[in-house]
């Protein structure tokens, strides 16, 4: 067993001689677009922030305004399309819904001065007008899950601020991009960081100052690095787990593709994630009224897009309370779910479950403007998952039924086909 053991280590240190790194996965086991990411759609259009995929239609008719989704920026966009069963993106074109999705780029030197802006003007922003003019729809929907729900958020404050002037901005029909907005859902996503859970401990004047440091030599942060962070909020189940099982025992990882995803890290800009740390998680700007962009301060009460809002209760990147405590920055119409498990399997929980596996709590009258804990008190308990819910509230704010022809005006010809290459840079 321990000459095994050994053999794992010295594969695990060959592949990462300068970190403390232990195979969580038979990584051999996946490839991005074969058993993983397999949903059929096009990349539609690309820039040096993301690519935009079109997901195909496989119903006969279609709902005319189309939902984009806003993946979280620190990780991989596949873990929405991770196979078939719990497919998020398969789940929304098996239920008529015309889906865009961005798939960020993989920061690297180049991309040091990318901030806020950046991922709102020349990413959200501009996602929204190819999806609007690729479908034709005056409308749209939004989604997002973790930080791409912040950046959403953001968004929508922002779009309160701007005239809208530029190319970049553009309207179609009249319309401008702040009037296209429908709805817009968040799954496990926050914007009051007064408590963010046990990422706390790592945010601090001195850690920051540190990372800056280092950033500053490379003009990104590395993946690698927040995974490993990541990794030690759970040391139980990800590090001692797989040290006792491939180091002692000798034993070969299992196959498990959320920790493939959990693995395939990103890296962050520089300017992003300096300004994320230091203006939300240590200042907590946000709520505050007090994070300028362009000059004027983002103001989340001037929201009203209608919300769907997620959190789960085992949350350990996104406590629920935390979550709930930040819709009351809204002046929003807001459908809250809380559901159990965690930040990822509470979400990504597929269209069926077992009984008693898997269960949500939800109220009728969608008071929000009272305690987290009464919230739960007045809430009913669900069995199964939420996912129905949403597309059922989804599919009321997505119009009329068409044929998928007319859904697709392709003024953004297919570039090549997805998962894309963003997904896969290194």
């Amino acid at each position: 067993n321990l000459i095994k053991g050994y053999e794992n280590y010295r594969k695990d240190n060959l592949k990462h001689p300068n970190k403390f790194y232990i195979s969580q996965t038979k990584f051999d086991d996946f490839e991005i677009g074969k058993n993983i990411a397999t949903t059929e759609g096009k990349i539609i259009y690309k820039n040096n922030i993301f690519e935009l995929i079109h997901y195909n239609s496989d119903t006969e008719k279609q709902f005319e305004i189309p939902l984009l989704v806003i993946p979280p920026f620190i990780n991989r966009y596949y873990i929405m399309d991770i196979n078939k069963e719990k497919s998020l993106v398969k789940f929304l074109v098996e239920n008529k819904i015309n889906a865009f999705l961005m798939s960020w780029k993989n920061p690297n030197s180049d991309s040091r001065d990318h901030g806020f802006k950046d991922y709102i003007e020349d990413g959200v922003l501009e996602a929204i007008k190819v999806a609007c003019k690729q479908s034709g729809s005056p409308k749209i929907n939004l989604a997002s899950y973790c930080i791409g729900g912040t950046l959403l958020s953001m968004t929508l404050a922002y779009l309160k601020n701007i005239e809208e002037k530029t190319e970049s901005l553009t309207h179609l029909k009249n319309i401008k991009i702040k009037d296209r907005i429908n709805s817009a859902t968040f799954f496990a996503s926050m914007v009051n960081f007064e408590d963010f859970g046990d990422l706390q401990m790592f945010i601090s004047e001195k850690q920051i100052s540190s990372i800056e440091r280092e950033m500053k030599k490379v003009g990104y942060f590395d993946g690698r690095n927040l995974a490993a962070t990541f990794n030690f909020l759970r040391p139980g189940d990800l590090y001692w787990n797989y040290v006792v099982n491939n180091y002692l025992l000798g034993n070969e990882p299992s196959s498990f593709d959320v920790l493939y995803w959990n693995n395939d890290s990103t890296n962050l800009p520089e300017k992003l994630y300096s300004d994320y740390l230091r203006s939300l998680c240590l200042n907590n700007n946000l709520v505050k009224n007090k994070y300028m962009l362009k000059g004027k301060k983002l103001d989340l009460s001037k929201i009203t897009t209608p919300m769907f809002h997620v959190a789960t209760t085992a949350d350990h990147i996104c406590p629920w309370k935390a979550v709930f405590k930040g819709l009351e920055c809204y002046n929003s119409k807001i459908k809250f779910i809380l559901s159990n498990s965690g930040h990822v399997a509470g979400i990504m929980r597929g269209k069926k479950s077992k009984p008693g596996k898997s269960f949500f709590y939800s109220t009728d009258d969608d008071n929000i403007k009272i305690t987290p804990d009464k919230w739960l008190k007045s809430a009913t308990k669900y069995e199964g998952s939420w996912w129905p819910a949403w597309i059922k509230w989804l599919a009321k704010r997505s119009g009329n039924l068409k044929d998928p022809k007319e859904l697709n005006l392709n003024k953004y010809p297919a570039i090549y086909d997805a998962p894309g290459q963003y997904v896969i840079q290194k």
